[in-house]
């Protein structure tokens, strides 16, 4: 399947099949039996094909395609007439949905939006993750609302991963579904905001939940509790994780009370909100999962503890460490801890007696803390250059492209810029690459300050989360 897989990568950069005539000026009539042929080639495709007829396989199905997207609209209609009957016998070929959602798409694009998710529905997106990607990502480049009912289907998957050839990149959930709806800004939250009411899906749930936080909007919030008090919800653990992210004072009694129940992905999901949410009370509850028999789970809390620096964590992760493999050992780089920032590094921390680890802590919590506050700028900006060049950013889909840098923009935005700086992040998502996510962490860093600055004094990791207090009565 190289040479498809290869084509249909490239149709988004090169718009392959944009540049043909209509079907009536280009090909000769496709005739009922060619479509037919055309369309068995596809059905029921081997999981492997032996390597002495993997050529010969690629140039039957390519052909098949061919012929399909000449005849245009008869072709979809060929296409759709298979799928059907498969629907009417209960017969599952997800191969072949998947394959010819993506060449219904390269004949009708967005006049067949609703078929390429009908055939999407119920399906293994993951077995050809890229069939569903790349479209998926064609139809919401620009933002175009047609491109929902195909985004909301990619929701129920989590296990596809794509690959960025040109950054050598591999990308998974969520940052797959990132990718996708990212350009989408703020014209995908009703629809996000639907499932979250409809939809029973767990898989469905935790991506909305996930791709809603995104959002930042603090309105979200009570929902976000209802959700992961609710040990029945199929989006509790996503819902703690973005708890976690907003980083509430109310919230870090059901953050820690959940640990109970952090088992597999779930537990990861909180782990991580609870590294996010920055409170050094965190680190006794995560303690004992340093043993857990989950490796993946283990791991996790390791990087909690990285993340969520004490005396007593770090005393627990050096035991941990000493049984762990050589692999998992060399798996915590600085930038999985708070001493990224730091003139000490995590090895050398573990290193030191207590007296000077404490120091190494006190020294790695402050840098946190002074990165998590707005930088001075030598220009104050008047909220209309902040206005143009954020919207300079969206058309460009990179920071820096406009009169005045990031660092000037960042670090003097407020609360009425968080909608335009959600703009601003899902353009970013534009460009297929590792460099665009940075520029994605520097927005999530401002928004999360201006955010946060709502409610709690400390806006980084620190000893206890304490919210603002009252304003007084003048």
């Amino acid at each position: 399947m190289s040479s498809m897989l290869q084509r249909l990568v490239c149709a988004l950069a090169c718009a392959l099949f944009s540049g043909r005539l209509s079907a009536q000026e280009t090909a000769p009539t496709v005739v009922a039996d060619e479509l037919r042929r055309a369309v068995a080639e596809m059905r029921k495709l081997p999981v492997r094909v032996p390597d002495e007829e993997l050529e010969e396989r690629n140039r039957r199905v390519d052909a098949a395609w061919d012929t399909l997207l000449a005849a245009k609209e008869a072709g979809v209609a060929a296409l759709l007439e298979e799928a059907a009957k498969l629907d009417a016998s209960k017969e599952k070929d997800d191969k072949f949905k998947l394959g010819a959602a993506a060449v219904i798409w390269e004949i009708g694009k967005f006049d067949h939006a609703r078929d390429v998710a009908a055939l999407w529905h119920g399906s293994d997106l993951a077995l050809f993750y890229n069939y569903v990607f790349y479209p998926a990502l064609e139809s919401a480049f620009d933002g175009d609302e047609r491109a929902l009912p195909m985004l909301t289907e990619v929701l129920h998957d989590q296990s596809g991963t794509v690959f960025f050839d040109a950054h050598s990149m591999t990308v998974q959930w969520p940052e797959t579904h990132r990718f996708l709806w990212g350009p989408m800004g703020r014209k995908a939250v009703p629809t996000l905001e639907k499932v979250l009411e409809t939809e029973k899906d767990p898989v469905a749930l935790s991506s909305a939940i996930t791709l809603l936080a995104d959002h930042w909007d603090v309105a979200l919030l009570p929902r976000l509790r209802s959700i992961a008090s609710d040990t029945k919800h199929g989006g509790r653990f996503a819902a703690l994780r973005a708890l976690g992210a907003f980083g509430h004072p109310d919230d870090f009694e059901l953050l820690i009370g959940a640990l109970k129940d952090a088992e597999g992905q779930n537990g990861i999901f909180l782990l991580r909100g609870l590294s996010l949410y920055g409170d050094l009370r965190t680190a006794p509850s995560v303690i004992p999962l340093t043993k857990s028999a989950d490796p993946e789970l283990r791991r996790n809390a390791f990087t909690t503890l990285c993340m969520l620096p004490t005396l007593d964590g770090l005393d627990a992760l050096e035991a941990a460490l000493k049984i762990e493999d050589e692999e998992t050992k060399q798996g915590f780089g600085e930038e999985m801890t708070l001493f990224g920032l730091s003139s000490v590094t995590m090895n050398e921390c573990l290193g030191q007696g207590r007296e000077a680890r404490a120091k190494s802590i006190a020294s790695a919590r402050a840098q946190a803390q002074r990165r998590s506050l707005p930088r001075g700028s030598s220009r104050v900006l008047t909220r209309e250059e902040i206005e143009t060049t954020c919207k300079q950013w969206i058309k460009d889909g990179r920071l820096d492209s406009a009169s005045f840098t990031s660092h000037h923009v960042l670090s003097q935005a407020t609360l009425a810029d968080v909608a335009l700086l959600v703009d601003v992040r899902g353009s970013l998502f534009r460009r297929l690459s590792d460099e665009c996510l940075y520029e994605v962490g520097d927005i999530d860093t401002a928004l999360s300050r201006i955010v946060r600055s709502q409610y709690r004094v400390e806006l980084g990791p620190c000893d206890r989360v304490t919210p603002l207090p009252a304003p007084r009565d003048k």
